[in-house]
Parts: structure tokens; sequence; C-alpha cells
């Protein structure tokens, strides 16, 4: 009796989600303070007019880049990543690392409700799939194989999905909420 009685609020609770918008008009007022305090950009308006064909490739038709030779592999400064599209605060510096891979890698995101992790089988091989969750925009991949001491995850991401805005502008552009964060 007890499965059914959870399957039951599991498939309600899924299709409330599902059928959810992002209209925050039909939403209860504390998931709206969620989303607010989440630094979501609510309304987000794509122009993928303005995207390079690198960026195409990545954040649309899931396409690689190439390792080594992509924008922040190796970038070192202080400040924040953000979705190339929307503008979205996704990762910080100091949670990004070295993991010899090619392509730039943290441990964790800003807010774990800005990114959502699909589990894919392309080509036969079993990967997850790391997209922006308000703008559906592919960044990379989700690996279990990253520092123990920082919880064992690496979002390894792809720089054409990305944009980075050092500390130095952080405020200028509307990020200066997140910079007592940034410091190592």
């Amino acid at each position: 009796m007890m499965k059914i009685v959870f399957v039951l609020m599991l498939g309600v609770s899924l299709s409330l989600f599902v059928g959810c918008k992002r209209d925050n008009s039909s939403l209860s007022k504390d998931i709206k303070n969620d989303i607010e305090e989440s630094s979501i950009v609510d309304n987000v308006s794509l122009d993928k007019s303005k995207l390079t064909k690198s960026q195409s490739d990545v954040t649309e038709k899931i396409k690689l880049e190439k390792p080594f030779d992509n924008k922040y592999w190796d970038n070192k400064a202080e400040g924040i990543y953000v979705d190339a599209i929307s503008g979205e605060a996704l990762f910080l510096s100091k949670d990004k690392y070295d993991s010899g891979t090619g392509w730039p890698s943290f441990t964790k995101p800003i807010d774990k409700k800005m990114v959502t992790n699909i589990l894919s089988n392309k080509d036969g091989v079993n990967k997850t799939d790391v997209k922006n969750s308000t703008t559906n925009t592919h960044l990379g991949n989700l690996y279990y194989d990253g520092p123990k001491d920082r919880g064992g995850t690496r979002y390894c991401l792809y720089s054409s999905s990305l944009r980075f805005v050092p500390t130095s502008e952080m405020a200028s552009e509307g990020y200066g909420y997140l910079l007592s964060q940034v410091s190592k």
C-alpha cells in the first residue's frame, strides 16, 4: 500500500513539475522567492543569431570542443563563469581546477538549481550531460572523478558555453552580489 501511495505522489509531483511554466505568476510565493534568491534570470531572452559557430555547435548541437584549444581551459584569473547565452552566473573561479583534460573543470556550480544533469547514451557511451536549467543549453558533462576532498564531482565544461567575468568587472555587470564568494 505504501508503495502505491508513494508512486501516486511521485506521479503527481512529476506532472506538476513538468507542467510548470517559467511564468512566475503561476508559482507560489515561496517558489518565487527561491527562484529570485538563486540568481535565476527570469524571462531570459535568447538571441541565438549572435552565437559564434563554436557556441552554436556546443550549446545547441551538443558537439565537442577541442581540448587544450579553447578559451578557458587554463584560465586562472579570479571571477565567475556565466552562461554565454543568457549571462546567468553558473560557476566560481575558486571551484575551478586543472583536471588535465584540456577543458575548464569545476567541482560544483554556484547553485545546483542552475544546472540540470541528464543521463545520455550518445554513440553507445553512457555519460551525464550538463545543461543550463533555464535555457536548456548544453554546457558540458559531469563526471565523478573530481577531487575527493572537494566532493568528487567534475563539471567538465566547454569554453564556448561560458563567458568569464573577472572580479574587477563583476559589480559593473550586475554580479556584485557574488564578489564575497569568489575569493579562495
